[in-house]
C-alpha cells in the first residue's frame, strides 16, 4: 500500500513540475510582476530647457574627445623557439602483453634532462 502512495505522490509532483515549467514558459516574468497595484504616482519627466545660472558650486569641465584607430600593431617578430623535446625517452618494457607473447615497446619520458 505504501508503495502505491509513494508512486502516486511521485507522479503528482512530477506532473506539478511539468505544469509549473509550462506556466513559466508562457509567462517568463512570472515571479517579477507585482500582483497588487501599490499605487505609485507617476512623476513627470524633468523638462530640459534653459536652467537659471547657478552662482555657487559650479564645476566647469573641458570637452573630452575620444579617438580610436583600427590599426593594430603587428605581432613581435623574432626567433622562433625550438620545439624539440626537453627530455629523452627510455624504453621500459613491452607495450602489449598477450597470451601469445609481448609486443611493442613502451617508452616513457624521464622528465626534463638535468645536467650532471
Amino acid at each position: 500500500m505504501i508503495k502505491n502512495v509513494v508512486t502516486a505522490a511521485s507522479f503528482a509532483l512530477g506532473a506539478g513540475g511539468v505544469v509549473l515549467l509550462g506556466y513559466l514558459q508562457t509567462t517568463p516574468r512570472a515571479f517579477t510582476q507585482s500582483v497588487v497595484d501599490v499605487g505609485v504616482d507617476q512623476v513627470p519627466a524633468a523638462v530640459v530647457g534653459d536652467a537659471p545660472e547657478a552662482t555657487q558650486n559650479v564645476i566647469v569641465v573641458s570637452e573630452v574627445v575620444v579617438t580610436h584607430s583600427l590599426h593594430r600593431p603587428s605581432p613581435p617578430t623574432g626567433p622562433v623557439a625550438s620545439l624539440e623535446p626537453c627530455s629523452t625517452w627510455n624504453e621500459v618494457g613491452a607495450l602489449y602483453v598477450a597470451p601469445g607473447g609481448a609486443t611493442g615497446v613502451h617508452a616513457v619520458s624521464r622528465g626534463a634532462d638535468r645536467e650532471k
